[in-house]
């Protein structure tokens, strides 16, 4: 027999395992945490030394066993990791020591221990250091010698250790990592917002230098996000720009990972003010997806790169508000 029984039921002898609550939020939750600041990671508040400290929140981690896979885990106050040889309470694997020489990507983790299903006499979550491998030119950008996240994990950062380094700082911490858990389960919940970025009132414009589509000036670039599965996205783009030359052929493409995915726009203007809106759907695969917008320019009549094509960030009477949003299409 296949089919099991409904959930609930109202009759006495019918009993129900925690199988149902598993499923429940499979099919509710995508992995990820629950809050926007749940379980960010930070250098140590009371002063940086070997260790990061990870926030209080709530996460929802997916669980490899036959009876239902997310299991919903709860920190309730900020817990430190310890210091090389010396774990923290709650965590199972602290940070090394930093090599002499090289630098190295470790990831700090949530994991979660079922001896029922892993056999490991645990039935708790932990967090947990995973060590990468010191390697030359690791940066949190390529993430080389960095290891694989474990299984039954959340991955909550990715963590430089420098040369030598006696202390993490912010600047060497990369949370933005964590996933966010989304309505829909394999978080398909259209129309949610995976990442927003919109410059400071005052930040100054952005005057386009490059003449490349392979290596274009950075316009807008969105914080980092994570997906779990291959999932459709809209990008949508709004700026004013300014033509300062009698032409200018100028052109605009949305990047994934520094890899363009085509053209917004190509046009070309003559001297002016602007205003663009583009909006481009893409399959974007599983994994982290670090979406920008960037311009280049192909030379009019005369002038330079810096007399043609400039984005305007606010300031004065102009009231221009560039931005760039990414959501679930």
């Amino acid at each position: 027999m296949a089919l099991l029984d409904p959930f609930p039921i109202q009759k006495a002898d019918i009993s129900f395992g925690a199988e149902y609550d598993y499923r429940l939020l499979d099919a509710l939750l995508s992995e990820g945490v629950i809050g926007s600041g749940d379980l960010a990671v930070s250098q140590r508040a009371a002063g940086a030394n070997m260790s990061v400290d990870v926030a209080a929140g709530t996460a929802v981690i997916d669980f490899d066993t036959p009876y239902g896979g997310k299991r919903l885990q709860r920190n309730t106050a900020a817990s430190n990791s310890g210091t090389p040889g010396a774990a923290g309470a709650d965590w199972s694997a602290t940070f090394a020591a930093a090599d002499g020489s090289l630098p190295r990507i470790d990831r700090v983790v949530l994991e979660l221990k079922d001896s029922n299903v892993d056999a490991s006499g645990l039935y708790r979550g932990r967090f947990k250091v995973v060590g990468g491998v010191a390697t030359s030119g690791a940066t949190l950008t390529n993430l080389n010698g960095a290891a694989a996240v474990p299984a039954n994990s959340l991955l909550l950062a990715n963590v430089l250790i420098d040369a030598a380094a006696t202390s993490i700082t912010d600047a060497k911490i990369d949370t933005t990592v964590r996933a966010r858990a989304l309505i829909g389960g394999a978080a398909t919940l259209r129309g949610a917002e995976l990442a927003y970025v919109a410059p400071a009132g005052g930040a100054g414009d952005i005057t386009v230098t490059s003449t490349s589509e392979a290596a274009p000036t950075d316009l807008l670039v969105c914080p980092s996000f994570t997906l779990p599965a291959a999932t459709d996205v809209w990008v949508e783009f709004y700026g004013v720009f300014e033509i300062n030359t009698a032409t200018a052929n100028a052109q605009i493409a949305v990047y994934d990972n520094g890899s363009s995915q085509g053209l917004i726009h190509a046009v070309t203007l003559d001297g002016g003010i602007y205003t663009w809106a583009g909006k481009r759907k893409l399959t974007l695969a599983a994994g982290a997806h670090v979406i920008k917008v960037g311009g280049w320019t192909v030379f009019g009549i005369g002038g330079t790169p810096s007399e043609q094509f400039i984005l305007q960030n606010p300031r004065g009477a102009f009231n221009t508000f560039p931005h760039l949003r990414v959501t679930r299409a």
